[in-house]
């Protein structure tokens, strides 16, 4: 007689396998009985909350906002309001140093647009100021970008200002931001001087005027 060459043990291997399947299948039966006979259901799923909206905030205007002469961007004023004030959100900065306020309807409104922002700040008045666009124009064009910021989805929009007695002022430049503001409900960030925008405390104040805006707007 020829031996039968297959181990006899995968017999009972796949046998306490099955067996084995067989428990978990009955513990969890009886999981599932215990839970369903206490009266509610104890499985059901928690109801789904949704999720908070995220901050998508936007710096606009010339070099005032754009600070590319500074070295240390990191201390600039609308980095330090992200950081310290918007840390769970999404930050990008659209200035330029040249750009006037119609430049910013034709450039930075666009990109801005596409972003969908949430808060948005405005401080675009040296270049305007240093070519002589006149204040109703400026008026006009500023409240243009306003309304723009608000249909792109933006519910929070600063106006930045210094005092007319700095040189990025422009003098009634800065009472035009100040109408712009109130006409359209945007809220106004009067600065004060401004004459040491190039340093870091400078940048600071500016960044804490404008947090403490956010809060109170």
């Amino acid at each position: 007689m020829v031996a039968d060459p297959r181990p006899t043990s995968s017999p009972r291997r796949c046998a306490s396998g099955a067996r084995w399947f067989l428990v978990v299948l009955g513990c969890m039966a009886a999981t599932v009985g215990c839970s369903s006979s206490g009266g509610s259901p104890s499985s059901a799923a928690p109801p789904e909350t949704a999720a908070a909206p995220t901050v998508v905030y936007l710096a606009l205007g010339a070099k005032e906002t754009n600070n590319s002469d500074r070295d240390d961007l990191q201390d600039n004023w609308p980095q330090i309001v992200f950081a310290e004030t918007l840390p769970a959100g999404v930050y990008v900065n659209l200035a330029t140093d040249d750009a006037t306020v119609q430049s910013a309807l034709d450039s930075q409104l666009p990109q801005a647009t596409a972003l969908h922002p949430t808060i948005a700040t405005v401080w675009v008045e040296s270049a305007d100021a240093r070519l002589g666009t006149p204040a109703a124009t400026y008026r006009q064009k500023l409240t243009q970008l306003v309304e723009g910021l608000r249909a792109a989805g933006a519910t929070q929009i600063l106006l930045l200002t210094p005092s007319t007695s700095t040189t990025d002022a422009g003098g009634d430049l800065a009472d035009s931001v100040s109408q712009v503001a109130r006409a359209t409900g945007a809220t106004l960030v009067a600065l004060g001087d401004v004459s040491d925008r190039a340093e870091d405390p400078g940048q600071r104040r500016i960044a804490d005027q404008v947090s403490s805006a956010l809060h109170t707007s």
